[in-house]
């Protein structure tokens, strides 16, 4: 059954559609990674892109207690150069000094169009680097659809993916990519299995910008509450079916959220629904980057 991580973004931003709370204090933050520790939990996602948050995690001495897995920068251009390569190492030694430890569980790739832009290579190239001066475990890459991380998988040895991954937005489970992923000996980390807190929402607090959603929702609930379980629980089981996910990744904004979480993934293993006819393929609904 897959295990939890705890995405933290929301140490460093204001991040998630759902949340109503905006970034979190050094001391939520501080009872979010105490509460994660006695939890069981093991992983924690970060990014230099997510505002404070390595900062914030070097303060609470997180390095002392989990597995830290940081990102690169993105570049999104057709090209990558010699020079972009050089930010990648700058980048890794100072999520190392921010987070206030020597090695990293892992590096992923932010952006995938920077592996398979021109000069990709150069990037992968960095990191296997670092992965080989033992400053980093694992490599890999952050991607949003299947045949992304095919084609990146045929191009580079991953160690590590992450990708997004629910009830509405089952792609990965349905093209096989995770069972590919898998079989190359790929960890397979998922994120967004809320949809941002989407799937969570009171309906009436669906964001107008977000309405043609709340058919999918509907359905989705409507099928939580026949199994006898609430849509936490529900989007968490939809994701532990899958023996190929290792971890979820989930943000929270307070010790309570993480609470709420970690005693719903136990609930999730023996929950029995048919999520087959409850997917979306709509982009501009499954796809939080057109939101």
């Amino acid at each position: 059954m897959a295990k939890l991580s705890l995405g933290t973004a929301q140490f460093g931003l204001d991040y998630g559609v759902s949340n109503t709370r905006g970034q979190i204090s050094l001391k939520d933050a501080d009872a979010i990674l105490q509460l994660a520790k006695t939890r069981g939990i093991d992983i924690l996602d970060t990014a230099p892109a997510y505002g404070t948050s390595e900062q914030v995690l070097g303060e609470l001495k997180a390095a002392a207690s989990f597995k830290l897995i940081s990102k690169t920068p993105q570049f999104r251009r057709d090209e990558i150069l010699a020079d972009d390569a050089a930010q990648v190492r700058r980048s890794i030694e100072s999520s190392l000094e921010k987070l206030g430890t020597e090695s990293l569980y892992g590096v992923l790739v932010h952006w995938p169009g920077d592996l398979l832009a021109r000069g990709g290579d150069l990037l992968w190239n960095t990191l296997s680097a670092a992965r080989s001066e033992g400053l980093v475990k694992s490599i890999g890459v952050s991607v949003y659809d299947p045949a992304e991380l095919a084609t990146l998988m045929d191009r580079y040895p991953i160690d590590v993916m992450q990708a997004p991954m629910n009830v509405l937005d089952q792609r990965m489970q349905t093209s096989g990519a995770l069972d590919v992923a898998r079989a190359k000996g790929v960890s397979n980390h998922i994120r967004s299995a809320f949809l941002q807190g989407l799937l969570l929402m009171d309906q009436s607090a669906v964001p107008q910008a977000r309405q043609a959603a709340r058919p999918y929702i509907e359905a989705f609930r409507a099928a939580a509450e026949r199994a006898g379980v609430g849509p936490l629980v529900a989007s968490l089981a939809f994701i532990t079916q899958n023996d190929n996910v290792e971890t979820v990744v989930c943000g929270v904004t307070s010790a309570a959220e993480l609470e709420e979480i970690t005693d719903a993934l136990a609930l999730a293993g023996s929950v029995e629904i048919d999520f087959d006819g409850l997917s979306c393929n709509d982009a501009s609904i499954i796809d939080p980057r057109m939101w």
